[in-house]
């Protein structure tokens, strides 16, 4: 057995729906994300920071917004929507996922 028979340790990750309770956890994670990689999305971190948090909560009122969890820290968010007329389809409309954590095994199933 070689040191490429040996798979990475992934980290254990929780995943769970944002509630509108829960905008300071999208905020903060997409400040983040604007950071590290501002030209990856149609935002600016200057517009992200001066929304207010009736903004913020409208945004997880309206789009669903699953996190990625590791304990208590939010390393990664995907936009998620549904197909029209109940359909189960869920289709990814945006993805964010900490810098640390990228090619950790995150999206896959722990």
């Amino acid at each position: 057995m070689g040191e490429e028979d040996i798979e990475p340790l992934r980290p254990t990750i929780e995943v769970l729906q944002l509630s509108a309770n829960d905008w300071e956890k999208l905020r903060d994670i997409k400040l983040q994300a604007l950071r590290d990689e501002p030209l990856a999305y149609g935002d600016t971190h200057e517009k992200a920071l001066a929304r207010s948090e009736q903004e913020w909560r409208g945004a997880l009122e309206k789009d669903h917004y699953l996190s990625a969890m590791q304990g208590n820290l939010i390393v990664g968010i995907a936009r998620v929507d549904f197909d029209e007329g109940g359909g189960r389809m869920p289709h990814i409309y945006t993805m964010s996922m900490l810098r640390l954590m990228r090619g950790a095994g995150v999206l896959l199933k722990n």
